[in-house]
């Protein structure tokens, strides 16, 4: 009997053992990689604990996001950045491919590159390695590809602009990024053949970050243009990935196994522009990390921001700087850049295209060989920093490490391994309004507190509240708004008559991307009505505007209902002249609705008082008497004055002086004396 029933009994030991042994295998483990990165402070490598697990790959298709794997792509992008892969065998690269037990043989680094061969400057360094993993298939070759991002040389900077050198015209591809990528695609193909890897047996997995996240981003569409690999065994993450294609199916299917994770506030993810004569996107999918426009506010700066601190402090040793304004910053430098530049062949253009400028600029920033900078220039520069600093109320010192700060790869890895994916990956749909003309406005959130204060189309920038953002560019006024709040916009004018402005609304998706705009809708506010409409989640959801017309007093804000004031303080010299070129100084001194006015000429000399009215638009009424001095004698005088203000501190004026000269004041006979004059008044 025990004879017959050993099989049954050996078989089930060796179930037993064999779905242990599975266990061991597929269970994760944290492997202590070394990180050294592009921005990392401490000289020597920070030991970071990451999970890793070997039976991911197999587990879900690559058409399927994974955290894990996102993580180990991430960590690989940060530590692509070193210097001293020639210089130093035992390098982080080295050492974290060891970590995971890529033996020595099975590693290739292409990072010392001739920028003087046929390719120039579009190329990229990049490593290969391979090795044996248990996958969730069972044992099967992984392919690492690791692309490096922009180094410190002049000449990567300037394939990454790159756009269409060879053309002056928009093409399909980044040219610069095309032909790197190209050329990797051709390296891993011959990497994966040389070994004698089988191509649609093994899994790959490609990273990289900004350069380096564009040129994977750009391999990964040659890849599954190609067809020559099985593409639900690519996993492909790329970090802060600026645009590559012009392709319209840029997002299809095919392209679903690439993954770009991106911040809403990093500029180089929105570079070239898709927005009116530019049309750049990347392939794949977007993920969107969490920002102060996406999650709650309190849980963003009390548990997500600190939990991701205790990583980023560790590389930066300071606290992460978050521009808490959503896409608001990326989205106007990219306004100002096609404003400058509208398509690509004016890109190009040899006066205020940008090509060539930038080629000049990066030869200055990594010249060939280092110059040794002035100290009187450093000082300048110091003080002029000071300077704006002090005038933004310290927004510009923090925006100039908040830039930095929102592109470093230390940053998206400091997220991705402090919070879950749930967690990190928060997205929201966003609105931008342009108002264009002359008035003066304010926003204020749920709670009626003012975040925006805008005088004559003007933001008053030091008063500006987070999550709103406000900037003017070319004339014209722009307001962000996160799509998850309720916010109330209240426009108005103190002109005596109706004074017509623009309101267009902008949409802009959770990943920041410019969605489209609305037609611009006329209103006209006066001194005695004010036009209101919530913004935020209404305007990110449609283009209509809520439009109400109401009485000033019944604005809902303490700010609109003074807002523009007759109290308003007034300081403005004035210089003006005659056809007989008869010069006067001025200076009026007070307040709009009644100032103290003197002026002053070679032979006169006049004190007395004015008041300013806007009658429309920017065209201003100025009233003014006098008691004038002349010829020994003393005499009233008066002055109707018209002014333009095309300029938020200039105006040009023409005015009428009225002399009394009557004989009650010394004259021979009573005269009312008329002279025209033209000035400028600040």
């Amino acid at each position: 009997m025990r004879l017959k029933k050993l099989p049954v009994f050996v078989f089930f030991a060796l179930s037993f053992f064999c779905s242990a042994l599975s266990d061991a295998f597929s269970e994760s483990q944290m492997i202590t990689f070394p990180i050294l990165g592009f921005k990392t402070v401490p000289t020597e490598p920070i030991m970071l604990d990451v999970e890793w697990n070997e039976a991911w790959f197999g587990e879900k298709s690559a058409f399927e996001y994974h955290h894990g794997i996102s993580r180990i792509a991430c960590v690989f992008s940060e530590i692509s950045y070193i210097e001293d892969v020639d210089t130093n065998p035992n390098n982080v690269i080295y050492r974290s491919y060891k970590a995971l037990g890529i033996a020595d043989e099975n590693m290739l680094f292409h990072y010392n590159i001739n920028y003087s061969d046929p390719l120039g400057n579009d190329q990229s360094g990049v490593t290969f390695a391979h090795k044996t993993i248990m996958s969730a298939e069972g044992e099967r070759t992984l392919v690492f590809c690791i692309v490096r991002g922009t180094p410190r040389n002049a000449d990567e900077w300037i394939s990454n602009v790159n756009i269409s050198d060879s053309t002056h015209e928009m093409q399909d591809f980044h040219e610069g990024f095309f032909i790197a990528a190209d050329q990797i695609y051709k390296e891993l193909l011959d990497y994966v053949d040389s070994r004698g890897i089988d191509r649609n047996e093994a899994f790959y997995l490609i990273t990289g970050h900004s350069r380096g996240a564009s040129v994977a981003n750009m391999l990964g569409g040659i890849i599954a243009n190609s067809a020559l690999l099985d593409t639900s065994r690519v996993y492909l993450y790329t970090f802060g990935t600026p645009n590559v294609t012009t392709e319209s199916d840029c997002n299809a299917e095919k392209y679903g196994f690439i993954w770009n994770i991106e911040s809403v506030e990093d500029l180089c993810a929105t570079l070239p522009p898709n927005r009116h004569g530019w049309s750049y996107k990347k392939y794949g999918h977007t993920k969107v990390l969490v920002s102060n426009w996406s999650a709650d506010k309190d849980v963003f700066e009390n548990d997500y921001l600190p939990r991701m601190n205790v990583y980023f402090r560790q590389m930066l040793l300071r606290d992460f700087h978050p521009f808490k304004i959503g896409p608001f910053f990326p989205a106007q430098i990219s306004r100002l850049f096609v404003i400058l530049n509208p398509d690509v062949n004016d890109f190009y253009k040899p006066v205020r295209g940008f090509r060539n400028k930038c080629e000049f600029m990066f030869h200055v920033v990594f010249p060939d060989k280092p110059k040794k900078r002035k100290k009187n220039k450093s000082l300048l520069g110091m003080a002029l920093f000071s300077m704006l600093n002090w005038g933004t109320n310290g927004a510009f010192g923090y925006a100039n490490i908040a830039v930095f700060d929102m592109h470093m790869c230390e940053g998206y890895l400091s997220w991705l391994l402090a919070l879950s994916e749930d967690e990190v990956f928060q997205g929201t749909p966003s609105s931008q309004l342009v108002l264009s003309g002359s008035f003066d406005a304010v926003i204020t959130d749920s709670s009626g507190e003012t975040l925006i204060t805008i005088k004559d189309g003007l933001s008053a920038f030091r008063a500006i509240k987070t999550p709103a953002a406000a900037m003017t560019i070319a004339g014209k006024t722009v307001i962000g708004l996160p799509g998850n709040e309720d916010f109330t916009v209240e426009i108005m004018h103190n002109s005596l008559f109706p004074t017509p402005m623009t309101v267009k609304v902008e949409h802009y998706g959770e990943d920041g991307v410019f969605e489209g705009a609305s037609k611009r809708q006329v209103i006209s506010p006066r001194s005695s009505q004010v036009y209101a409409f919530s913004a935020g989640k209404a305007t990110a959801e449609s283009f209509d505007l809520d439009l109400q017309k109401m009485k000033r007093n019944d604005a809902s804000s303490a700010e609109a209902k003074k807002l523009p004031s007759a109290t308003s303080f007034l300081l403005s010299p004035s210089i003006s002249t005659t056809a007989a070129s008869d010069v006067d100084f001025g200076l009026d001194l007070g307040i709009t609705a009644c100032y103290a006015s003197a002026l002053i000429s070679h032979e006169k000399a006049a004190l007395g008082l004015g008041s300013r009215q806007n009658l429309f638009w920017r065209i201003y009424l100025d009233e003014s008497i006098y008691a004038k001095w002349a010829d020994d004698n003393v005499f009233p005088s008066a002055r109707l004055s018209l002014s333009y203000k095309p300029f938020h501190t200039v105006r040009f004026f023409a005015a009428c002086d009225f002399d009394f000269a009557l004989e009650r004041f010394g004259f021979d006979e009573s005269n009312i004396n008329r002279t025209f004059r033209f000035g400028i008044r600040l």
